[in-house]
């Protein structure tokens, strides 16, 4: 066996090995400014720089070191050397330490009490619209964390709004308009609309078609007999509801013999 002694900036069992970030006699540190180089194969190194100083070799000073930047602003370094404070909504300056005085905040817009910054207003719980201006109920999702539901809807935890009749959407802020007018149905028809907005009339005895407007002279007169009520069916039929006792096509037929019986 054997043991080989080696000389500085070699190691391994055959001083095969080169330590890039070994000082030899008469050389310079890999890593300047104090930065610690740490070996990454027998020929490369990282050096980890100490605060306010950046580079492969820790010889740029970091211009952020000396650029204090206000509360919540971030410090970017720019190419020539300089720095610049990158300064969050709301803020200005050169430290980012002054209030932007908008035009939208100086009228005060925001209601109930929400808070107005730069051309944004804040909303507290239970508010909601671009002047904090609608009072609903708050029901976050994992998609929409500051729903709120308007116009009386309920919130259904984990899913969202369910909304009242006449009101639809997300948040139950769009109305439904009713489509039916006076002039929708004839002679004495009821306007029904649907949800998908398709109108419907219900037509009073004696009258069919999708407006009420054909008379059904079917049942007038009454066709049924022994007060059997006469129901219009389609454009060319009727059908009778006959009373206890009778039957037939026309209530024409009786059920119960007994009652004729002298």
């Amino acid at each position: 066996t054997f043991l080989c002694l080696c000389p500085t900036g070699r190691s391994g069992r055959f001083c095969e090995i080169v330590d890039p970030c070994l000082i030899t006699s008469g050389t310079i540190a890999p890593c300047r400014n104090g930065g610690t180089c740490i070996r990454l194969s027998t020929t490369s190194y990282l050096c980890v720089c100490p605060i306010g100083f950046t580079g492969a070799y820790c010889d740029i000073a970091n211009p952020c070191s000396n650029m204090p930047c206000a509360a919540n602003a971030t410090c970017a370094a720019l190419i020539n050397g300089s720095a610049i404070c990158l300064c969050p909504p709301g803020m200005t300056g050169s430290r980012c330490n002054q209030t932007v005085l908008s035009s939208f905040c100086a009228s005060s817009p925001c209601l109930n009490n929400g808070t107005c910054i730069g051309t944004i207003c804040l909303c507290p719980i239970n508010t909601t619209g671009p002047t904090c201006n609608a009072i609903g109920t708050s029901c976050p999702t994992s998609s929409r964390p500051t729903l709120v539901c308007l116009n009386g809807g309920t919130c259904i935890p984990g899913y969202g709004c369910f909304c009242n009749v006449g009101f639809t959407g997300e948040n139950c802020g769009t109305p439904i308009f009713n489509s039916c007018t006076r002039s929708t149905c004839f002679n004495g028809g009821t306007c029904v609309q649907l949800f998908n907005d398709t109108l419907i009339c219900l037509c009073p005895a004696g009258y069919t078609g999708s407006r009420c407007e054909a008379y059904n002279s079917l049942c007038v007169p009454n066709p049924c007999q022994f007060n059997g009520t006469c129901i219009p069916s389609g454009t060319t039929g009727y059908i009778c509801i006959c009373p206890p006792s009778f039957t037939g096509p026309q209530c024409n037929l009786v059920t119960n013999p007994c009652l004729y019986l002298p």
